[in-house]
């Protein structure tokens, strides 16, 4: 019997009371004596069929055969491309001429479902990592997770500012170091399986490399005593960059369920957008967020980018607005309307509910690349399961650069403060 690639057998598989199909109880001999795992092939078991002088006999054709074995499961599964178990028969020990073959689709298994998203995914830069899993077993008291990045990148979390705690338990606490980060739970804490939890870490992303690529992390659930619960080692990573978004913050001003709310949007680029390229920024929400704009667009057919973007009057960032690109002048015969470009293409791309496109005509030098503007948008009637922003920038189609920010956390009650806009206490800290 031959397990896909990932599986161990153990040593001596047939457990001591095996479930046989014929059951012994009715007086039939077992129809297997031994299952023995392949020392160099643990993937691999040999289920040996005892002899008729040994009160065995042959397999009978047409009739059924089971038996349960003891084997760990693989720590990965893909279920696009589903692995493939192996069966073969083989008579008097000779292992050169099968009797039978067939194959069978592997048995889904129940995958830690994890992400990794960082704040500034640049070679050599220090940021924020945006964590969120969903455990499938409970996790108890005093448990760890452990978050183990690939090598050369670097972990750090045990002082404040580079914990974020997000909604894991109020006890929990976080040690790092090399590639490993380590949350450890309080003795009246615990993960509850099927809730999606969310935190955040500090992440030094390794130098450029042109050998390196994007490598799978992995989250890691055990007890106290160090006995795994949980496990996945195929959480996907992330592509670096020579550059990337900086200073992304999102700030409402308005944190509850369901209502519309402007957000101010800040942020600044490292790449110089010129005009004579197609520039793009596209502004993307946690699932459940929807833009406002999104359904001017659906009914119009067009959105007005001074309806839509507006200033920020943040200090030390020019408002976004001023270098949007224009529309064809009045008269022309290109001119469709003013939320459309010379060549067609929408200002303001509200299409994607959760995604919102601007034409950017180009940025100034001058600005040092920031620039902010306020958006309205409306909260989620709960929570996403990742619940941060992103940021893209394109140049002709080619992207030039991205970033992340933690998103808000939507509550029923806000405090407000004098500015108008509401405090930023997010699961995940934007700042």
């Amino acid at each position: 019997l031959a397990a896909p690639a990932g599986f161990v057998f153990d040593a001596e598989c047939l457990p001591e009371n095996p479930d046989l199909a014929p059951s012994t109880k009715s007086g039939n001999a077992a129809w297997i004596s031994s299952c023995q795992a392949d020392v160099t092939n643990r993937n691999t078991a040999l289920l040996s069929i005892p002899n008729v002088g040994s009160g065995g006999g042959s397999l009978a054709t047409g009739s059924t055969y089971a038996t349960n074995l003891l084997i760990t499961n693989a720590m990965t599964f893909r279920q696009d491309d589903p692995p493939v178990w192996e069966l073969y028969t083989f008579r008097n020990n000779d292992f050169t001429h099968f009797v039978h073959y067939t194959t069978l689709e592997s048995f889904p298994l129940q995958v830690l479902w994890a992400k990794v998203v960082p704040e500034m995914p640049k070679y050599e830069a220090s940021s924020q990592l945006y964590v969120a899993l969903k455990p499938l077993r409970d996790l108890g008291p005093h448990g760890q997770l452990i978050l183990h990045a690939p090598t050369k990148f670097k972990l750090f979390c045990r002082l404040r500012p580079f914990f974020t705690r997000g909604n894991l338990p109020i006890g929990a606490s976080c040690s790092g170091a090399n590639n490993y980060a380590v949350i450890q739970l309080s003795g009246s804490d615990f993960l509850e399986q099927g809730v999606v939890y969310q935190f955040a870490v500090r992440v030094t992303n390794p130098a450029e490399d042109s050998l390196l690529a994007p490598t799978e992390w992995s989250v890691r659930l055990q007890t106290q005593d160090r006995q795994l619960v949980h496990e996945s080692s195929q959480v996907p990573g992330y592509v670096l960059a020579p550059r990337a978004v900086a200073r992304f913050a999102v700030a409402p001003s308005s944190q509850s369920v369901g209502a519309r709310t402007w957000i101010r949007v800040q942020f600044k680029l490292e790449t110089t957008l010129a005009r004579a390229s197609s520039n793009l920024l596209q502004l993307g929400a946690p699932e459940g967020f929807s833009f406002s704009c999104a359904e001017v667009q659906a009914r119009d057919g067009f959105v007005l980018p001074s309806d839509a973007v507006l200033p920020a009057a943040l200090p030390s960032f020019a408002d976004l607005a001023n270098v949007l690109e224009p529309p064809a002048a009045k008269g022309l015969e290109a001119y469709r309307n003013d939320g459309t470009t010379e060549d067609g293409k929408a200002i303001v791309d509200c299409r994607a509910a959760a995604v919102m496109g601007l034409m950017v005509d180009f940025t100034d030098d001058s600005t040092l690349g920031r620039y902010a503007f306020r958006v309205e948008v409306v909260n989620p009637a709960e929570m996403p399961d990742l619940n941060v922003w992103t940021l893209r920038s394109l140049s002709d189609g080619q992207l030039a650069e991205e970033g992340a920010t933690g998103g808000y956390e939507v509550t029923t009650a806000v405090v407000m403060y004098g500015d108008g806009y509401a405090s930023n206490q997010p699961a995940i800290s934007g700042a």
